[in-house]
Order: C-alpha cells, then structure tokens, then sequence
C-alpha cells in the first residue's frame, strides 16, 4: 500500500511537471484562493522523460511479483505440465479465443477457434524451444506486464484475465 501511495506521489508530481514545462510562468497556489502562490519559470521546470503509463506499469507489476496469487501460480502450473506432456488438446481447453500466435519464421496469425488450433498441429505448437523455455520457467514467479503474464522468455504464452478467468491468450513460437 505505501509503494502504491509513493506511486501516486511521484505520478502526480510528473504529471505537475508536465503540465508546467512548456509555458513561461505559472501560478500555483497553497491553501484557500488567493492566500499564498508561487510562480515556476521555465528554469525551474522539471524536464519530464517518463512515460508515466509505463512507470504506473512497472510499479504495479513489481507489487504483484513480489507477492504472486496462489490462482497465477497454479494456472501457470497447468500451462507447464500441458507443454510439458505436448497435450494439444489440453493445451487448446486453456486458451480464450480468438488468440494471437507469432510463429518461428516470424508470421503472424490469429486463430479464431479451438478446431484451428488444434489443426495447427503439435509440431507447430510445441516447438522445441517453447516446450525447454516453458519447462524451465518457475510458475511463482511470472512476467507481469500491466493485466497480463509473459510465460517464457522470448518463446513465450501470454496470459491474460478473461471473463473473470485466467486464459491463454496468444504464443510467441
């Protein structure tokens, strides 16, 4: 809670800094109308580089890593033993579709149904780098990128909150 508050602090000063940089003078004021103000000139502003979408990202991925929920954890644990038995059919019960799946070469393609998943085929699906990268990852300790975990490095399972559940929604071969 006080790393959100900190947060909010900082995020709300970048956001002041943003908002002044760019003019030659503006006036704050302190307490009720017309009691005290101070006027920040252009030499004074801070010069803003963040993205302060990113930074609130950061922050609340770092919360949920340092403390991941027993539900990411077990459905992170059921992706692995799928991957790991190159159960197809399984694998194909945890994703939402339609899903987005970059493949070895590089294509992209979305796959809008159960059946077109499977047709892809186990060969296609469980390439020998995504089977190692997902064997190896350590399902307590995910990848959170704002609502959604990256299992794996750069062969990787994306796993988003759908409907109120964890699902599968998108590969990187």
């Amino acid at each position: 809670m006080k790393r959100k508050f900190i947060a909010t602090g900082i995020a709300a000063a970048a956001v002041l800094a943003v908002a002044v940089s760019g003019y030659r003078t503006t006036t704050l004021a302190a307490g009720s109308a017309g009691t005290e103000s101070y006027t920040i000139t252009d030499e004074e502003a801070i010069p803003v580089s963040l993205d302060l979408q990113a930074f609130m990202e950061s922050m609340e991925a770092e919360e949920l890593k340092g403390s991941p929920s027993a539900e990411i954890t077990a459905f992170a644990t059921r992706v692995q033993n799928t991957v790991s038995e190159q159960d197809l059919e399984s694998l194909a019960d945890l994703c939402d579709f339609p899903i987005q799946i970059t493949m070895e070469d590089g294509r992209t393609c979305a796959v809008a149904s159960r059946e077109e998943f499977i047709a892809l085929g186990r060969e296609s699906v469980f390439t020998r780098n995504l089977v190692h990268e997902i064997g190896i990852a350590e399902p307590s300790e995910q990848q959170i990128y704002g609502n959604g975990i990256v299992m794996g490095n750069k062969n990787n399972v994306i796993i988003n909150r759908m409907e109120g559940s964890l699902s599968i929604t998108g590969f990187n071969f």
